[in-house]
């Protein structure tokens, strides 16, 4: 298969964050996101500190209230494009874990992405995985890898526990042990792992929002 240029775009807030990785863009009542931009590549970080709720000022209804008109509107005129000729919308929310560090609203937030995006996007078709486990994830991606064109776009957002651990951020899924590092391999994902999966993907543009923590790992074995 030949290289695809693609369009890929990373929404990324947590509850804490490292510092460096981007520049700040002004936004008001203190909910101050960063982003980093290349050819192909978007990403919209937290700054050091950041506070997010379950229930209340997260991600998840930050984005929700910019999307319109098929597209993702911030901050100094950034607007990033959202529908493709068909836009698979993958919405993963996991409010319950092995290790009872449960979640209450991750579910709901991520439905109101997904439904925001399906009002914004003419053709879609959409996956809800809700307290999904990893090979869930992994099985509808690839599912959906079968079935995109060069014309389509795809919307993936998780929703729920992340961590941040040598150097690499990892999204927890519904099997994954928070206090099992070893483990994490087996049931978590990495960011960069979507990323390099729709990388692959003959696609017009993805975009990745991450509704997720991405603290820093201590005394984890």
């Amino acid at each position: 298969m030949n290289p695809i240029k693609l369009t890929l775009t990373i929404i990324t807030l947590s509850t804490l964050a490292f510092s460096g990785m981007a520049q700040p863009v002004e936004e008001p009542k203190g909910f101050t996101p960063e982003i980093k931009i290349s050819s192909n590549l978007t990403t919209i970080l937290p700054q050091v500190g950041m506070r997010l709720e379950d229930k209340g000022e997260n991600i998840s209804s930050y984005i929700v209230d910019k999307i319109s008109k098929g597209q993702i509107h911030l901050n100094n005129n950034i607007n990033i494009d959202l529908c493709g000729e068909t836009t698979y919308i993958i919405g993963v929310g996991i409010n319950q874990y092995k290790n009872g560090s449960n979640l209450q609203y991750a579910i709901s937030d991520t439905e109101k992405i997904v439904n925001k995006v399906e009002e914004n996007c003419k053709k879609t078709q959409t996956y809800v995985l809700k307290n999904a486990s990893k090979e869930k994830i992994l099985q509808t991606l690839e599912s959906i890898s079968k079935k995109v064109s060069k014309k389509d776009s795809i919307v993936f957002n998780f929703s729920g526990h992340g961590i941040r651990y040598k150097n690499k951020d990892y999204l927890l899924t519904s099997q994954t042990n928070l206090n099992n590092a070893s483990s994490w391999k087996f049931s978590a994902l990495t960011i960069n792992a979507i990323e390099d999966t729709f990388k692959q993907m003959p696609l017009k543009s993805a975009v990745l929002i991450i509704d997720a923590q991405r603290v820093k790992a201590y005394g984890i074995k």
